[in-house]
Formats: C-alpha cells, sequence, structure tokens
C-alpha cells in the first residue's frame, strides 16, 4: 500500500471539474498518490450519500464498476463497520438483473 501525506480534497462532483482540480494539484506539484486518495475519497464520499438514502444496514452488496475498486470497498466497509460484499462480476450485475426482469415480463 502506498503511504499517503497530505489528505487532498476533491470537491467536484462532476468529472470536468474533478479534472479541472487534479490539474492544478499537479501544477503546485502535489504528490499523486494523496491526489489519487483525495479522488477516492470523493467517489466513496458520492457513494456513501447515495447508499444513505437507501439503506446502510449489515449484509451490503456492492455492485457496479466501481465495486472492483479495492480502495473504494474498504472505505464504505470501515465506514459502515461491516463488510461489504462484492459480487464477482459487480459491473454486470445491474445488467443481468434487468435481462432477468425483461424475460420475466415477456412470460
Amino acid at each position: 500500500m502506498i503511504a499517503v501525506r497530505r489528505n487532498i480534497q476533491i470537491n467536484s462532483m462532476c468529472t470536468v471539474f474533478a479534472q479541472s482540480e487534479v490539474t492544478s494539484l499537479l501544477a503546485k506539484r502535489q504528490k499523486r498518490e494523496d491526489i489519487a486518495r483525495g479522488i477516492h475519497v470523493a467517489i466513496f464520499n458520492r457513494t456513501l450519500s447515495l447508499l444513505k438514502r437507501v439503506s446502510t444496514a449489515p449484509d451490503i452488496v456492492f455492485a457496479g464498476g466501481v465495486a472492483k475498486n479495492p480502495c473504494i470497498k474498504r472505505l464504505l466497509g470501515d465506514a459502515l463497520g461491516s463488510e461489504v460484499k462484492v459480487p464477482e462480476d459487480p459491473q454486470i450485475v445491474g445488467a443481468y438483473g434487468a435481462a432477468i426482469i425483461a424475460q420475466d415480463s415477456s412470460e
């Protein structure tokens, strides 16, 4: 694991503006690993905010492409105080579920 020296905050939810923030941080000679951690924390904060709208009960299943990111999974698990389960292919779970629903509705 890479050691993070500074907690850098990325404020933009929009990827275009976040990219501008990152470019500015690089120009200010901030460490790349600190910037990367800041990006992860920004994604984590957004994910946690959305999750809290639904539930933060134990046995959380994290699906979608971001679920393949071990840092986000660890940040979520630490924040929730429980294990976050990730399916084998989390990036296709939504499409798979939609296909099952479509098949059931056509019968």
